[in-house]
């Protein structure tokens, strides 16, 4: 080959290959999360008509030059599209496994979905992500456009606690602990993250739990928190959380015997408190204690002899005043979004539990989606509170099933107590047709099982008509007599949580604030209690003017 043939040849690879790692460095920058290889090579194909493999090759000079990094791998379920990392492999097959490549053609046993397939190399996935080097570059060239939520209340008030610190020489009050952190996996987590760091914490101390909800936003807001270098756990099921608890907790113990540190836990439902008390009582003089933002959660902790102090967010005043309107709306939203060829005026909803949310949710069923709107409630104040807004009340949901409309007329049964209250029974007296709904944490409104057993695996998925996502599932009860179908939506998770981010970031602004002030309160503060205290909370909103600041950033008033 000439000279000039060569040099021709020479300046194509080039231009090639600054075109390639121009387009990967700005679709990074863009999305600042951790992006699937095949996402890369498939858009960078397509819109640079450069071949897959000629891209690949250009991928590995980025990471050699320190521009990419592979942030993580493993391989992806052919069954049910799942993530199984190389920590879980080496789990499952053997910690001697040094390269994703080498469990080609070998059998894996699904830690989701509990199939079976042989990996191939079409199931692999790596994550890029930005070195910080390239990020820097990205800011200068004003690429950056971040799916974090802007966060105003939570920003002001952590920074001019900040100020307030470092006054006083503690800039840093999260730096001594470990924390234990169990919370929806949505946006606003990533900024509450921020400013947990920006206190102190660090990454490598902390131990996030993803609840197995199908969060919207899950995949990328775990690639956030291994990118800044945290320790993050994805459960499969509620069972699979709870083992995952004590994991994170055996782990916790070795390492605050061992370097005599403390740590906090911030939940949401009342996993690690419990398990605590219950299974490693040796070291809960380690711990400085709990922030807990659920009712389901400080119902968890009530039952026990707590001894250590628990803030309740749950039950500060703010809060139970505030959200409930949200989650309503939450809830109604997204069973008109999941279920938009439906017609629900004029149908029969049947509203179980009229405590927090149930009041919020009641109204809206009856005023945006027309519907009449049954309340079953167990509690006879709580049930003049609902007749009094104009709902025909019941005291159980059997007697309300039995009434001859319901068996024509209902289309709909939503649960909200954070129970079992569409157990044995009550599935036994539903319509043909109904649809069931959990409008409560995890997957304990609806009894699921009990469901899988009367329909003897007859049953379907049912996908949207909009997107074709999955939505839920349809079971035919053919074990009951006579037979009929009911669907379950969201497969009995809450339905607000379902590929959906719930409350709105902005209205859940102050929640997240109050949550970070109130573990704040806990790390600094030496004279707390043992016990579930929600008096310190309202103090903390109070004291720090939450709700004047609320209004005032967002022109409220």
């Amino acid at each position: 080959m000439s000279s000039k043939r060569r040099n021709r040849s020479w300046a194509s690879h080039k231009a090639k290959r600054q075109k390639v790692l121009k387009y990967v460095l700005k679709l990074l920058c863009e999305n600042l999360v951790p992006v699937d290889e095949k996402v890369i090579l498939e858009k960078a194909s397509r819109v640079l008509d450069i071949d897959e493999k000629e891209i690949r090759n250009y991928l590995d000079e980025g990471i050699a030059k320190g521009i990419f990094q592979v942030i993580d791998k493993g391989i992806r379920c052919e069954h049910c599209l799942e993530d199984i990392s190389l920590k879980d492999i080496r789990r499952l097959i053997c910690e001697d496994i040094s390269d994703i490549k080498d469990i080609i053609g070998i059998k894996i046993h699904c830690i989701y979905c509990n199939n079976d397939f042989i990996v191939t190399e079409e199931h692999i996935y790596k994550y890029y992500k930005l070195t910080y080097r390239s990020l820097d570059r990205c800011k200068e060239l004003e690429m950056v456009r971040s799916m974090v939520p802007e966060m105003k209340l939570l920003g002001y008030l952590a920074d001019k606690k900040l100020r307030q610190l470092k006054e006083k020489g503690l800039e840093k009050p999260f730096k001594r602990y470990y924390f234990i952190i169990v919370l929806h996996f949505l946006r606003d987590l990533i900024p509450l993250t921020k400013e947990l760091i920006k206190f102190g914490a660090e990454p490598s101390k902390m131990y996030f739990l993803c609840k197995p909800y199908p969060y919207a936003y899950k995949d990328k807001i775990k690639f956030f928190l291994v990118g800044e270098g945290c320790n993050v756990y994805i459960a499969s099921s509620i069972k699979d959380l709870e083992k995952r608890v004590i994991s994170v907790l055996n782990e916790i113990k070795q390492k605050v015997e061992s370097e005599r540190r403390k740590f906090i836990i911030v939940e949401d439902g009342g996993y690690v408190v419990p398990c605590l008390h219950k299974k490693f009582s040796e070291i809960i003089g380690y711990c400085k204690g709990a922030v807990e933002q659920t009712t389901k959660g400080v119902t968890r902790d009530k039952r026990l002899d707590i001894k250590i102090p628990v803030l309740s967010v749950a039950e500060c005043e703010f809060k139970r005043r505030y959200e409930p309107r949200f989650v309503g709306d939450a809830v109604v939203r997204n069973i008109w979004d999941m279920l938009p060829d439906e017609r629900f005026e004029g149908r029969i909803a049947i509203l179980v539990g009229y405590g927090t949310i149930g009041p919020e949710i009641a109204k809206r069923l009856r005023d945006v989606l027309r519907m009449i709107v049954y309340v079953v409630e167990e509690r006879a104040e709580r049930r003049d509170e609902a007749r009094a807004q104009g709902f025909q009340v019941f005291k159980d949901v059997r007697s309300c099933l039995e009434r001859s409309e319901c068996m024509d007329r209902c289309m709909l049964i939503v649960g909200t107590t954070g129970r079992t209250s569409i157990g044995k029974d009550e599935i036994a007296k539903l319509p043909h047709n109904v649809i069931l709904v959990s409008a409560s944490s995890d997957r304990d409104e609806i009894d699921v099982d009990e469901l899988e057993l009367l329909a003897a695996n007859n049953k379907e998925p049912l996908y949207s008509s909009r997107d074709r996502q999955k939505i839920g599932t349809v079971y035919e009860l053919v074990r009951l007599d006579p037979p009929r179908k009911v669907t379950l939506l969201a497969d009995g998770y809450p339905v607000n949580f379902y590929y959906s981010e719930s409350v709105p970031n902005k209205s859940f602004d102050p929640i997240l604030t109050i949550l970070f002030l109130a573990t704040l309160e806990l790390a600094i503060r030496r004279d707390l209690n043992p016990g579930v205290d929600k008096n310190i909370v309202d103090d903390i909103v109070e004291r720090e003017q939450v709700v004047k600041e609320m209004e005032r950033l967002y022109r409220l008033v």
